[in-house]
């Protein structure tokens, strides 16, 4: 069935919930939330009925904000429900509900994300972006032509890629190198809508999502890949309910596994690494094998699996304390432990925000955190520099500033708004 609006399709989910949720709790028992904010078990019991009753117009109380505003979004809970229902939307609508009814917090975070006078959350991705280059050295479409040419693939960077353009440089020499008719698309014209998804701003999110998906289909792709999961997730589970989709979608990891004989490994990387299976990647578009393929391919590699890998992997933390900020620090830690367990001497993730996050761990890591896409560009042969990672640990914005004042004379933006930015980033004091 195809509905009219993604608000119209959050309501037939509401009543589907309402309907046939049996209020058992395991969506509940297995969160991590129970422990971030240290729930007790009548919180726990009493829980399942007040996000039952906050669907259906009742009360929107302080223990339901902080179970909907705090969910990682690690779809821990997918698995949990005996009747098939999807948690994750339920924690979606309800933030709908939060924000129609005017509350501060998140009114306050979506006006950030929208004024068009600040430029909002465009315009910290894009400083970010310019900080670490000039738009000079961009080698990807950031405007479409009003008749662009066909191509038969299309990699969309995402936020991931501006965020880290060292990567979206080096998945444009991996495609190359494959050797494919297709573009790369990015920069902050192109949101799947996330960032209001995840605020409940759900009508522009759905604007922001349509706008993506036609931008992708002026090219007539075959496929589209998305360098982020969470894009990859929005484009398949909630964009199909609107509009139809006439080309395939899949993950730039999948693309890369499938075609590993078309790559010349020329640096061995004698490492012993763990892998750290993102929420996105993993549990919610279900591929755990393409990121280890790719690993077990490059020479020199020993893969040693942490103690919760795969569907039982622990989340970063990281989506939830948009609202709550340190609430997860306890699985930050448990994963920096369980990594220092297997003697690795490189953590390796998939998302970018969960590299992020490992790096701003102020505790003991004896081991390197990197990207799977970093790694596999050093075993090709491409050298792309992460240039933001030595500041993780000097916490010092005026060297950053003073680093990069090259590409900061260059840019439009002032350098209060780096200095404001690389603090909120970075999170230097």
């Amino acid at each position: 069935m195809r509905y009219n609006s993604l608000q119209e399709y959050f309501n037939n989910e509401k009543n589907k919930i309402l309907e046939e949720c049996v209020k058992c709790s395991r969506c509940i028992e297995v969160c991590t939330n129970v422990k971030a904010f240290n729930l007790n078990k009548e919180q726990v019991r009493s829980l399942s009925q007040k996000l039952l009753d906050a669907l259906s117009g009742g009360e929107l109380s302080d223990l339901v904000f902080r179970w909907v505003f705090g969910c990682n979004h690690c779809g821990l809970c997918l698995q949990a429900c005996p009747e098939g229902l999807d948690p994750l939307k339920r924690n979606d609508i309800l933030r709908t509900e939060f924000l129609s009814q005017g509350n501060k917090k998140v009114s306050k975070m979506r006006d950030f994300l929208c004024d068009p006078l600040t430029g909002g959350f465009k315009k910290t991705i894009d400083i970010v972006q310019h900080l670490q280059m000039k738009s000079s050295e961009t080698r990807w479409l950031t405007k479409i032509s009003e008749k662009p040419r066909p191509v038969e693939v299309v990699l969309f960077l995402g936020c991931s890629g501006l965020l880290r353009p060292d990567l979206a440089l080096s998945l444009i020499d991996i495609m190359e190198t494959i050797g494919i008719n297709y573009l790369a698309l990015g920069g902050v014209d192109f949101c799947c809508g996330m960032p209001f998804h995840m605020v409940g701003e759900i009508n522009e999110s759905e604007k922001h999502l349509k706008n993506l998906l036609e931008s992708l289909n002026a090219f007539k792709p075959h496929i589209v890949l998305y360098a982020c999961a969470e894009c990859l997730y929005l484009t398949t589970r909630f964009a199909p309910q609107i509009i139809d989709i006439p080309f395939k979608q899949d993950s730039i990891l999948k693309f890369i596994a499938d075609h590993l004989e078309c790559l010349e490994f020329k640096h061995p990387q004698p490492i012993k690494v763990t892998l750290h299976d993102s929420c996105g990647h993993g549990r919610l578009w279900g591929d755990y094998e393409s990121p280890r393929k790719i690993l077990n391919a490059i020479p020199g590699i020993e893969l040693v699996e942490m103690k919760h890998a795969r569907h039982d992997s622990l989340c970063c933390g990281g989506a939830g304390e948009m609202f709550f900020p340190g609430k997860d620090k306890f699985l930050r830690e448990m994963r920096m432990e369980e990594a220092q367990e297997t003697g690795a001497k490189e953590l390796v993730t998939i998302c970018v925000g969960c590299q992020s996050n490992y790096l701003k761990w102020e505790g003991n890591k004896p081991f390197g955190i990197t990207n799977i896409i970093s790694l596999l560009g050093k075993a090709l042969g491409i050298e792309m520099e992460h240039v933001l990672e030595p500041f993780y640990l000097s916490k010092d914005i005026e060297d950053v500033l003073e680093k990069f004042k090259d590409n900061i004379e260059t840019s439009n933006y002032t350098i209060d708004d780096y200095r404001m930015t690389v603090g909120k980033i970075l999170g230097i004091n």
